[in-house]
């Protein structure tokens, strides 16, 4: 009986608690806050900055990021992985990666 669910989980499947979780997994809803909150554009470095711009309103696979911020396939997802673990990226089922954050970095 279990083996559905199971499967499920093993494909990426996330599990939520609340209606705001389930928002947040569907991609209408920010994040809750973590940390600090939002991020600065001193914070991060230029590659950051950059994969965080291209993220804002959009999912987008790694070759796509890489398109899009002209940095290294093992540049760039080192810098998505840091991201991942500061909370500012989510990555989802598919290897899909969308931001967390709901502006740009702020500053240069």
């Amino acid at each position: 009986m279990a083996r559905g669910c199971h499967r499920l989980l093993r494909e990426g499947a996330a599990l939520v608690e609340t209606p705001e979780e389930l928002l947040v997994e569907l991609g209408l809803a920010p994040a809750p806050a973590r940390g600090k909150g939002e991020l600065e554009a001193g914070d991060l470095g230029t590659l950051s900055a950059s994969i965080l711009r291209a993220l804002i309103g959009e999912t987008l696979s790694l070759d796509e990021i890489i398109a899009r911020v002209g940095g290294s396939p093992a540049e760039t997802l080192t810098e998505l992985a840091l991201l991942e673990l500061r909370g500012a990226v989510a990555r989802s089922p598919g290897g899909l990666y969308r931001s967390n954050c709901r502006s740009p970095p702020r500053g240069p």
